[in-house]
């Protein structure tokens, strides 16, 4: 079953996840947040969704291995990431490599998920596959495009 218009939220430490939560989002929103325990985790469920943004805690991503680290680079590529680091009850964060705190912090993940057209990932990596398409024939020749 499919989940619309969701965020992910990725953090090590349930606590830690539910204070960014109820910090970030003090209203209630129109989209659905999902929670995962590690960067592996989201990266192995990714496609039951289109995301409108990833929120990850910084000791998920130094936790995650090598393959995921790599993974998560090529979804940062396309999808917004948020950054975030829980101090207490203190959040910091940084989006696109722009540190942001407090309501900025708020405000800045309420712009991106009105703003975003949600994106679904895919299951298997890309890969290149090369086809022959005829595009114009004539009694003499054939044009092919390779």
């Amino acid at each position: 079953m499919d989940t619309p218009n969701a965020i992910a939220m990725i953090f090590a430490d349930e606590s830690q996840a539910l204070i960014a939560k109820n910090y970030l989002f003090t209203t209630k929103v129109a989209f659905k947040i999902e929670m995962f325990s590690s960067l592996r985790d989201f990266l192995d469920k990714k496609a039951n969704a289109s995301w409108l943004m990833v929120i990850i805690d910084m000791k998920s991503v130094m936790k995650a291995d090598a393959n995921s680290k790599e993974d998560f680079r090529k979804i940062e590529e396309f999808l917004p990431v948020l950054r975030i680091k829980v101090s207490g009850e203190e959040v910091g964060g940084t989006v696109a490599g722009n540190a942001a705190s407090g309501q900025e912090l708020k405000d800045i993940v309420t712009k991106l998920c009105n703003s975003i057209e949600p994106r679904r990932m895919r299951r298997s990596d890309r890969h290149n596959l090369l086809l022959n398409i005829e595009f114009m024939r004539t009694e003499t020749k054939t044009f092919m495009m390779t």
